[in-house]
């Protein structure tokens, strides 16, 4: 019964984890997620056929480790990202801040019901899981 109980305490944990890391395993959580995105962004932008000047919102951008491959695609992308988790906006705040400071990247903490940006602000918008 303890293993049971064990078993299913860690999947939730991981669950809680993966819904909005938090704490030293939620940068492991984020790190695992860089790997296990790989192949899921590399279809995304293939689909996306971003184009100069795109304004782009990702939703779940995790540490940002993918920001640099958005912005790359295209001349003057403009990229705004929105995530429910505090650590992973400030890890990816951390890590890109020249981009923020440069204005090609702003990151938000909410969720997608707190967005304040007005309709039809984005060309291109994307969740990440």
């Amino acid at each position: 019964m303890f293993h049971r109980f064990f078993k299913q305490w860690k999947w939730k944990r991981l669950a809680r984890q993966l819904r909005k890391p938090s704490g030293k395993a939620g940068k492991d959580t984020g790190l695992l997620m860089n790997l296990s995105n790989r192949y899921m962004y590399a279809l995304t932008l293939e689909q996306l056929a971003l184009k100069e000047g795109d304004q782009v919102l990702e939703i779940g951008f995790g540490n940002g480790h993918f920001f640099q491959q958005i912005l790359s695609a295209a001349e003057g992308i403009h990229l705004y990202g929105i995530d429910y988790s505090p650590l992973m906006v400030a890890e990816a705040g951390k890590e890109h801040a020249a981009l923020i400071q440069s204005g090609q990247l702003q990151l938000v903490n909410g969720n997608s019901d707190t967005m304040t940006w007005p309709d039809q602000y984005f060309d291109l918008i994307f969740v990440s899981m």
